[in-house]
């Protein structure tokens, strides 16, 4: 704001307008800086989060049988990118527990989580783990039935925040053979790119009797959860890292050697 954004927007122009290529996180922020400087589309580059693990790392396929509770587990910081739509989500899953079990695997604090956010963490059939190791989350997930996945309808953060953060934990969740139940709203490029591939069952609206309707269907549709598995396997070679790395070489006109 005052001087400081002043300043800021003239040299990010400057430096957008001189750039040879202009790499960004995601297609969103793509589309972003294209209503923002449409001379400077023809140099805008996706450069994503990548992975370096095998591109198939599930060791197990998706079973048509659940566990009872049915096991749900959420990894990730939780923070004002998605405090909002993630209090939501559990307090719909704190409605049922004799239904529902929810491990959350995080490193916010649960004392900070619950005084400052809201958030019930003591609730019967939730019970939050603490933080995981990088090595270790594909072995966690592997012990749940459904990943969730929230983002933040609303909060501190920009609206143009909101448009185009990429969660990375999004990317693990897309490698576990689980399916992933995905609360985003609408106007979010997560959930564009979750849609259009398929890759998860999304509840795009702020009503916590959907979000209870399209878990109890998730669960119920065991084809259904086959089917997201696959198609979030798929999406995950989009992230894998060899593949972005060479794809950078190549728009930097370095090669492959």
């Amino acid at each position: 704001t005052g001087i400081a954004g002043s300043l800021a927007r003239s040299l990010q122009r400057r430096y957008f307008r001189d750039s040879a290529r202009i790499f960004t996180m995601s297609e969103g922020m793509n589309a972003h800086f294209a209503k923002m400087y449409p001379d400077t589309v023809p140099k805008l580059e996706v450069l994503p989060h990548t992975f370096s693990a095998p591109r198939t790392t599930s060791t197990t396929t998706c079973s048509a049988e659940l566990h009872h509770p049915c096991r749900l587990v959420f990894i990730g910081t939780i923070n004002q990118s998605n405090v909002e739509a993630t209090r939501r989500m559990f307090q719909v899953i704190a409605r049922h527990p004799e239904r529902w079990h929810l491990d959350i695997y995080s490193p916010s604090n649960k004392n900070l989580l619950e005084m400052k956010y809201g958030l019930d963490l003591s609730s019967e059939g939730i019970v939050h783990r603490g933080s995981v190791p990088q090595e270790e989350v594909h072995a966690v997930l592997q012990e749940c039935d459904i990943c969730l996945l929230t983002h933040g309808f609303s909060g501190e953060y920009s609206e143009v925040e909101y448009q185009t953060i990429f969660p990375t934990r999004t990317i693990p969740l897309l490698l576990s053979g689980r399916p992933i139940l995905a609360h985003s709203p609408p106007h979010a490029f997560l959930t564009r790119f979750l849609a259009e591939r398929d890759c998860a069952e999304i509840v795009s609206v702020d009503d916590p009797d959907a979000l209870e309707a399209t878990l109890d269907g998730l669960i119920a549709e065991s084809g259904r959860r086959a089917l997201l598995v696959r198609n979030q396997l798929e999406t995950a070679a989009y992230f894998y890292g060899p593949d972005v790395v060479a794809r950078l070489r190549t728009q930097l006109g370095m090669g492959l050697e």
